[in-house]
């Protein structure tokens, strides 16, 4: 916990109060990619978190020990550099009420109107983000459903957006995919699948960059698996890619994991300990090519041919409604992976085209 309380003016203050949560638990705050941001101890049920959100607002789990709730051992919440208070029961997390964050509440208002909406009509969305120019929420919209919007439209949301708001954490990141957009034309006019991916360098444990061509090159079918340390489904998945690769090798199959850890220490020590016989590179969401082929959520998989053409896809994401499927059905995870493959390796053997 820390010792002092900071002014709503310069950071955060969160005060919460859990029922039945025991003297002296130990709370966390963490990012999405499941690093602690901020811990606090509880005095009685009460408990406080101060700091600084140098976006204005961000993206947060509160967590609590299994041991005080097994089924929901986190909450999602918005935070901004406010005074805000947090009540509920540590047994019922998904059910607390946050107020003093206006992020939080036009997250809820967001919920609220994806739970209405019908198949990829954003029509209220975008009324929605027309609506904020000065949140900074609304930019992280934009990124969860910019494959549904033309690049002008994506454009006027940026050129919308007060210059604060356009600095911002994922204010930079729709003007980055905008960017790409413009760089990338047929991948965005088209979709990935039967695109050629960009020839991307790409960092090895070693340090060294390598040309994604020159990875693809080498076999007639590469699985590119798009994951990270602290995906859970990732790390689930391996054995069947293990199973998979052993059996279709030596007809010119193989694998390449494409982590987008921001922490390379992680990534490495992943890659140690579930001893993957194939190679690996590491390829931040921020530089380039997980980005351009459309990942948002882990893990995803992209099957492609010795000359960088996407022939199949899947995107783990839970569809939700307003949000338009990146993906072909899914192959890893339910036994189609491998024939699959073999189906592929017999076009490409007998040069039909795919």
């Amino acid at each position: 916990m820390h010792a002092q309380e900071a002014p709503a003016a310069k950071g955060f203050v969160l005060k919460g109060h859990l029922s039945g949560l025991p003297d002296g638990a130990v709370l966390y705050l963490t990012n999405a990619g499941e690093d602690t941001v901020h811990k606090a101890i509880s005095k009685g049920e009460d408990f406080r978190f101060t700091g600084r959100m140098p976006f204005g607002a961000d993206f947060y789990y509160l967590k609590v020990a299994p041991s005080l709730n097994p089924v929901h051992k986190s909450k999602a919440l918005w935070l901004e550099n406010s005074v805000i208070a947090l009540a509920g029961d540590v047994t019922a997390l998904d059910e607390i009420k946050l107020t003093g964050s206006g992020a939080h509440d036009e997250y809820l208002q967001y919920l609220g109107l994806l739970a209405t909406a019908k198949d990829n009509d954003v029509t209220e969305i975008t009324a929605f983000i027309r609506s904020k120019p000065a949140s900074s929420f609304v930019p992280f919209i934009i990124t969860r459903l910019i494959n549904l919007y033309p690049l002008d439209t994506v454009k006027s949301f940026y050129s919308n957006m007060t210059p604060a708001v356009k600095k911002s954490q994922f204010g930079s990141k729709v003007n980055l995919e905008i960017a790409r957009r413009e760089n990338f034309p047929a991948f965005y006019k088209e979709g990935p699948k039967g695109n050629v991916v960009p020839n991307f360098g790409i960092v090895n444990p070693g340090g060294g960059a390598q040309a994604l061509h020159d990875v693809l090159a080498k076999h007639k079918l590469t699985l590119v698996d798009v994951w990270a340390s602290w995906c859970t489904p990732c790390r689930e998945a391996v054995p069947e890619l293990m199973e998979v690769r052993e059996k279709m090798k030596s007809r010119g199959f193989d694998i390449i994991g494409l982590s987008v850890d921001d922490n390379e220490a992680a990534w490495k020590k992943a890659v140690a300990e579930d001893k993957t016989p194939w190679m690996h590179f590491i390829d931040k969401f921020s530089d380039g090519a997980s980005g351009v082929m459309g990942v948002w959520n882990l893990p995803a998989y992209f099957l492609i041919d010795r000359h960088g053409k996407i022939l199949y896809l899947q995107n783990m994401v839970i569809q939700q409604a307003g949000e338009k499927p990146l993906t072909d059905k899914a192959f890893v995870g339910n036994s189609r992976l491998l024939p699959l493959v073999d189906s592929l390796l017999h076009q490409i053997e007998r040069n039909e085209p795919i």
